[in-house]
Parts: C-alpha cells; sequence; structure tokens
C-alpha cells in the first residue's frame, strides 16, 4: 500500500523560551532545537525531554546545528565562534574548538558510494590500507596493545563520564568506518573542514579566491558531493562593481576537493589517530589537573595550621624558629605556645595523615596515570611518525616526518620527567616524615609526656633530611589573596612539579638521590653522541613535569596542523554561478532559509538549493540545481503562487519532495512539491532564470495540508525519519506530525476517535445513572433510619455516598 499526502498531528506543546532553529536526526526520532537563551534541547517524538544544555558563555546564540551521520554526536555552533561536539546519550561536550568569527552554519557530510565502487576505486588508487576495507582492524585499535587507562575518580579532581568509561575512545569515533567532514562556516567568508569535527583539515578563505570579482559577506550553507569530490559552498556576495551596500544575493561557489577524495583512506587513519591522541592528551590534562589539586591541598594544609603562627612573627621568622629549634632544642616563646595550644599533638597526626594522603595520590598520580598516558601517546606517535615516512601517501596531505618525530621525543622526555619526579616525590615524603616524628617529639617533651622510644631514635641522616625540609619551608615575601602572610612550600617538589621554565639545581651535587650512580646517566655522560641517537630521547634534569607537558602539547599541535595548511592550499575554485541572475536581493537576513539536499541515486554529484527571495513579505521562491564534475553546469528556476501567498519556510524533505511552509488565508499550509515537477521546468543559467506563475495549477488541491489555524514561522522535517514539526509565530508552541499516513489508517483513526467518543458518552450516562441510583438509595436509606433519633449519623454516611 503507497503512502498518500495525508499527515497526523502528534503532538502540541507550549515551550518556555522562543525557538530558534529546529534539526530532526535522520537516524533517530530526536528532535534537537536551541532558543533565544542560547541553550539546545533534545526532545523525542513524544515530546519527552531527554537533555538540556546550557550556553558555554553568556549572551551567545546557537547559530548552527548539525547530527553527525550515525547520529551519536550532535554539533552545536556559537555567535562566538565556539562550536562543541556533544554526546547525544548523556550531554557530555566532546570536544571545542574556536574558529574566528562567528559561526554562520554548521554541514556534516559523510562519504557514500555503492560497495562495489568502493573496491573498484581501491583496486585503481591502490590506496593505503585501513581497517574499512582490510581485516586488520585490530592494528588501529589501541586496546589490543595498550592497557586500560585508571579511572581517575577516585583522586583529586574531576573527570567527565564519557572519558571516565573509555579513555581511549573518549572522543567516540572507534566506530567510524567512513569519512565524515563537518563544514563550519563563519560571517568573515571563511569555511572550515574538519574530518569527525575533531581534525581540521583544510581553511578556505573565499574572500581570498573570489577577490577580484565579489565582496564576499557570510557562508549561508555548504556540502560535499557523495565522493568528496566536490564542495558546494553558498555564499551571500555583492558584486565588486556595485557601490551600493544594501544588496546581496546568493552565490553557488564549486570547490575541487579531489585532494579529499583521492586520498580518504588516508585521511581517515590520520583523523582517527588524531582523535586518538587528543582523546588521551584530554586524559593526561585531567592528570596534571589532579596532581596540582593534591599539591594544593598539601599547601592548604600548611597554610592552615600557620598562618596564625606566621602573622605574629616577623617574615623568615617561622623558618628560622624551626631551624633553631632543630640545632639548640629550644622553642621560642611564640613558637612553644603555637606548638602546645595551636597545633597539638593532635592536630599534628591529623596534619600529618593529610599530606601523607596527598604525596601518596600524587605518587600514583605520576606513576599510574601520568606514565600510562605518555606510554598510550607514545604508541600512538610512533605509529604516526610509520605513517609521515610513507611520503608516496602522506606527504601531499602535510604530514611532515620531522614534526612528528619531534612530538615522538616530547613524549620521550616528558615520561623521563615522570621518572625523575617519583624521585623526588620518594626524597620529599622522606623529608616530611622526618619532619613529622621530629616535631611530634618536640611536642611531647614540651608536653611533659612519656616519649615512646621508638620515635626517640634520630639518625643524623634524619636530621639532614629536617633541615633540608626546613630550609625553604616559608616562602618569603609571598601574600595570600586575601593579603596575609604565609604560604608554607615544599619548594623542592614543587619546582619539579609546577615551574613553566627550566630552573637552576638547588645544590652542587643536586636533589636526586642516586643521580650521580646511575649507571645510564654516567653512560649518557661519558658517550655525548648517544644523545643524538634517535631511539634515545633526552630531557632537561632542570625542568618540572608542567614544563615538558606544555612542550608535548606545543609538539603534538605542530605534528597535526600541516595538513590544514597543505589540503588547504591544494583546494581550488571550478566554477562560480550567481543565482539572482536579473532580480534584486535585499540582505539575506536569514541564513537558515537556503536548504539544500544532494541528488537522488544516479544524480550524486548534483546539489538542490532553494530559497525564498529574501525579503520578508516574499511570494515566490526559487530552485537550483548545480553539476559538479568536468564541465559543471547550474539551472533553475522561480515558482510564483496565484493568487500570492506568503513563503514562511521552505526545506528539501528528501531528493524527490521539496516541502514548503505558505501564508494562505491568515493560515498556515505544508505543501509536499515533488522535485521532477520542479526539474522539468528548469532553465540554463544565463540572463534570467525561466519563470512559473500559477505554482498551484500544476498540484492536487490534496497536497494543500493545513498544519494549523494561526500563522506559522518556521519549521522542520525529516524524510528519513518521516516526521515535521511546525513552529507557531510567537516561536512559543510547537506541533508535531507524522507525515505519511496510510488513508485507511487515517480513516481508522478518526473511525476509533468516534467510536471512543460514543463509548465514553454511554459509559458516563451508565456512570451518571449509577451515582443517581445510588444517591437514590442512600437518600432511602436515610429517611428509614431518620426515624430512630440517629440524624448525626445518618448524616455522615450520606456524605461520602455524594461524593
Amino acid at each position: 500500500m503507497s503512502s498518500s499526502n495525508a499527515m497526523r498531528q502528534l503532538e502540541e506543546r507550549h515551550v518556555a523560551n522562543e525557538v530558534d532553529l529546529m534539526v530532526w536526526s535522520n537516524r533517530m526520532d530526536l528532535l534537537a532545537l536551541s532558543n533565544v537563551r542560547g541553550e539546545v534541547a533534545l526532545h523525542r517524538l513524544s515530546w519527552q525531554r531527554v537533555w538540556c544544555l546550557a550556553p558555554p558563555s553568556e549572551e551567545c546564540t546557537v547559530k548552527g546545528i548539525a547530527w553527525r551521520p550515525d547520529g551519536k554526536v550532535i554539533a552545536i555552533g556559537y555567535s562566538t565562534g565556539e562550536y562543541l561536539l556533544v554526546d547525544v546519550e548523556n550531554a557530555e561536550a566532546l570536544h571545542s574548538v574556536v574558529v574566528d568569527a562567528e559561526i554562520t552554519c554548521l554541514s556534516w557530510t559523510q562519504e557514500t558510494h555503492s560497495q562495489s565502487e568502493d573496491a573498484s576505486s581501491i583496486a585503481d588508487k591502490g590506496r593505503f590500507m585501513s581497517h574499512r576495507h582490510s581485516g586488520l582492524h585490530d592494528l588501529d585499535n589501541p586496546s589490543t596493545f595498550l592497557s586500560k587507562l585508571p579511572s581517575l575518580s577516585r583522586n583529586f579532581g574531576s573527570i567527565s563520564k564519557s572519558t571516565e568509561e573509555s579513555s581511549e575512545d573518549a572522543k567516540k569515533i572507534r566506530d567510524q568506518t567512513h569519512v565524515n567532514i563537518l563544514i563550519i562556516g563563519t560571517s568573515t567568508g571563511k569555511v572550515f573542514l574538519s574530518v569527525f569535527g575533531l581534525f581540521l583539515c583544510g581553511i578556505v578563505d573565499m574572500k581570498e579566491h573570489l577577490k577580484s570579482s565579489w565582496q564576499v559577506g557570510k557562508i549561508l550553507d555548504a556540502d560535499f558531493s557523495s565522493g568528496l569530490e566536490t564542495l558546494y559552498v553558498v555564499m551571500s556576495c555583492a558584486r565588486s562593481d556595485d557601490k551600493s551596500s544594501d544588496s546581496s544575493e546568493p552565490v553557488v561557489a564549486l570547490l575541487d576537493t579531489t585532494v579529499l577524495s583521492s586520498h580518504a583512506a588516508e585521511l581517515h587513519s590520520l583523523a582517527l589517530m588524531h582523535g586518538q591522541v587528543i582523546g588521551v592528551m584530554g586524559y593526561l590534562a585531567h592528570t596534571m589537573r589532579s596532581v596540582a589539586d593534591a599539591w594544593e591541598n598539601i599547601l592548604f594544609e600548611m597554610d592552615t595550621k600557620l598562618a596564625s603562627y606566621a602573622a605574629s612573627v616577623p617574615e623568615g621568622a617561622v623558618a628560622a624558629d624551626f631551624l633553631d629549634l632543630l640545632m639548640f632544642g629550644v622553642p621560642s616563646d611564640e613558637l612553644e605556645a603555637f606548638l602546645l595550644h595551636q597545633l597539638t599533638e593532635k592536630g599534628l597526626k591529623r596534619l600529618g595523615h593529610a599530606i601523607e594522603l596527598s604525596y601518596t595520590s600524587i605518587q600514583r598520580l605520576v606513576l599510574r596515570h601520568a606514565r600510562g598516558a605518555g606510554n598510550a601517546l607514545a604508541f600512538h606517535l610512533a605509529k604516526l611518525k610509520g605513517l609521515a615516512g610513507r611520503r608516496d601517501r602522506f606527504a601531499v596531505l602535510g604530514l611532515e616526518e620531522d614534526a612528528a618525530a619531534k612530538a615522538l621525543g616530547a613524549i620521550g622526555a616528558f615520561l623521563a620527567k615522570a621518572g625523575q619526579v617519583q624521585t623526588v616525590i620518594d626524597r620529599s615524603m622522606k623529608d616530611y616524615k622526618a619532619f613529622f616524628r621530629w616535631l611530634y617529639v618536640v611536642i611531647l617533651r614540651l608536653s611533659d609526656e612519656r616519649v615512646p622510644p621508638e620515635v626517640t631514635r634520630v639518625t643524623q641522616q634524619d636530621l639532614a633530611f629536617v633541615a633540608e625540609f626546613l630550609k625553604n619551608f616559608e616562602k618569603v615575601g609571598h601574600t595570600t589573596a586575601e593579603g596575609k602572610r604565609g604560604h608554607f612550600d615544599l619548594e623542592h617538589l614543587g619546582k619539579y612539579l609546577f615551574n613553566k621554565e627550566p630552573f637552576e639545581k638547588i645544590d652542587g651535587k643536586g636533589y636526586l638521590d642516586g643521580e650521580d650512580s646511575n649507571q645510564w646517566m654516567k653512560l649518557l655522560k661519558a658517550c655525548p653522541c648517544l644523545e643524538k641517537m634517535p631511539g634515545i630521547y633526552s630531557h632537561d634534569p632542570n625542568t618540572s613535569l608542567t614544563y615538558c607537558h606544555e612542550q608535548l602539547k606545543l609538539a603534538v599541535d605542530k605534528a597535526f596542523t600541516g595538513p590544514q595548511t597543505a589540503i588547504g592550499s591544494l583546494i581550488t575554485i571550478s566554477r562560480v554561478f550567481p543565482c539572482a541572475l536579473g532580480r534584486s536581493f535585499v540582505p539575506m537576513e536569514n541564513p537558515h532559509w537556503i536548504s539544500h539536499v544532494r541528488g537522488p541515486e544516479g544524480k550524486k554529484n548534483v546539489l538542490y538549493i532553494a530559497f525564498p527571495e529574501a525579503k520578508k513579505s516574499s511570494e515566490c521562491f526559487w530552485c537550483v540545481e548545480v553539476s559538479a564534475g568536468a564541465d559543471p553546469s547550474i539551472r533553475g528556476v522561480v515558482f510564483n503562487f496565484n493568487p500570492p501567498h506568503r513563503v514562511l519556510d521552505l526545506q528539501f524533505y528528501s531528493p524527490d519532495i521539496l516541502s514548503i511552509l505558505l501564508e494562505r488565508k491568515e493560515a498556515s499550509v505544508l505543501v509536499q512539491l515533488p522535485t521532477r515537477i520542479v526539474t522539468e521546468r528548469m532553465g540554463p543559467w544565463g540572463p534570467g532564470w525561466p519563470q512559473v506563475d500559477e505554482v498551484e495549477k500544476l498540484l492536487d488541491p490534496s497536497v494543500f495540508r493545513p498544519v494549523g489555524s494561526n500563522l506559522s514561522a518556521r519549521f522542520a522535517v525529516s524524510g528519513a525519519r518521516k516526521v515535521a514539526v511546525v513552529l507557531s509565530e510567537s516561536r512559543r508552541r510547537v506541533r508535531l506530525f507524522e507525515m505519511e499516513v496510510e488513508e485507511e489508517d487515517e480513516e481508522e483513526d478518526e473511525e476509533e476517535e468516534e467510536t471512543t467518543g460514543v463509548v465514553e458518552d454511554e459509559d458516563a450516562n451508565e456512570e451518571k445513572s449509577a451515582i443517581e441510583a445510588e444517591e437514590e438509595d442512600v437518600q432511602m436509606e436515610g429517611i428509614t433510619t431518620s426515624g430512630a433519633g440517629d440524624d448525626g449519623d445518618n448524616k455522615a454516611e450520606v456524605s461520602p455516598a455524594k461524593n
């Protein structure tokens, strides 16, 4: 049974804020909406809200929404130039990128072709091996070789749920077997191309390409051909020789992107690796923040306990008093009062326990998490260096072996620094344990309490540890945010953790135990030529873990930034077509009026574009067919309604149907216009498009479907899901429709509603009769019993019966 033009309303709901954009998912019955407050909400077909995402900053609005082709991730572009990739399952922000201007459109495209075409193209072009086309999937899966990174939830700091569940696939790209590209258009005429929405593989500045003939405004829409050979870009432009600033028109540019189609497999492997690397880099950044939190806890505990004492003595006296106590065994009056009445024995134990816990957390974070992430990055970057060595495949994409080698060297230096920090942590833990054991004995003696014999034995090495601990105990000249003196620093560990620049060794011998006795260090010093070997990664011992982490980020960014310049330089303009020949256009205030769809099967390199005339009182709309290939061409037609009907909005329902929202007799009407009717009346590009003045004569009256008694503002349709949503003129009320309802089903629904109404009326009459009969019985019972003289009880029984 074939479907008809019948529609069925499913829901009608009011919303709290005015709605701006509405985009259906092609994979699930999910609708993404944005409102004037910059919020994005996800709703089911039943209007059940799945989640609502707040804007990243105040006073920013949503300018574009695009679903990843598999429907698992959604891209949201904001007026601030930032776009987010959001996990549909839990609204988790997977990735964030900021471009240099306001985002005006988003489009997400995946390469599509038949299986036979794919196999033959690989055989002809000799594409690089990829898990999409071979049985080597496990080689691209890092979990085959790497152990799962431990969770950070039990340590200091916080980490996203998605990263905690699967750190090696934090960006949700493991199941992406084909190249898909997120296209970001901006108000300055730039187009950004990002594979998986993560890997920026090209920037196209349309102003540079068209500066001689057009004044390029904002990007209105963009899409790829099915095989990524051609990029279609729709822009708002004014002619260079036009001095007036109040006119612009839509212009279609065809860009040759053969570099993407011919190297799709290589681009897929590179983008997949980039996603894995930035996922682990995100995990490493969380680890470093957790280390910083644990370190801040140590400093906070020290400041909390010692700040009041530091405020009562001159600057620098804290460390001096403790050193005097260590050397002479006699505390100053202020120090003795502090130890006995403020710090106390129990307070010292709690302080020691808190600091020990923080030290242990730092040690675990560096040993397990940071080194685990470093090993995973070394694995990925070694693969990247191997890919860069295949210059016949990856040189054209801008992947440089030298940049990959430097990134691999940076992760080697980071891992070496993590090992060095472990030694520093071990030494620092010895220092603080010796310090607290010594201070515990001092407090017991000052309190005239018995000192356990096991804590009285102090070796000369322990005293050296305590002296070293107290040497830089107080950070002179430092004040807190509240203006108080203080901030007691464990300087040795802090230097090796957080210094952002290289520093001098603390003493001539070096702080690290065993540094001079390390056999490997001795070998490197004896044979300096070894440090220049490609497989040996050297590091500066006088740098911090934070410094190495910053250098690693810079090296990784540089290793992956080459392709965006190289690929962008290979994208060229094939042809430019102005769409408004012979017509005057006002500035296009609403870029979302532009709608496009790829051609049906057999016309994969054809793009259909439709838009109303850019006027609020527009009574006509334009349809354009752009064909790419060896000889690009464009055809078009202008449709007018007679009698005039204002075009409220339009959108392609599918490659075969164009949906148009009209104002008709002060009500909203939805028209499903077959694209066959459109293409049959198109004419070639020339001084003016053909014009059709009476569209209604071409259509059956049944295709004009009312969608509400009042006017509407906008709508969104999805042929894949066979649904539509219509937004009222106030933009505060939405109606959801099922678009393709069988005639018999519709009649059955109407009969069922009528039958239900009759049954409900009969049930209501029966219920009413039963209530009346019950009331009559109760009244009779009340009359009979009232003669017994118990009127109050009878009234209490009658009342519930009436209720």
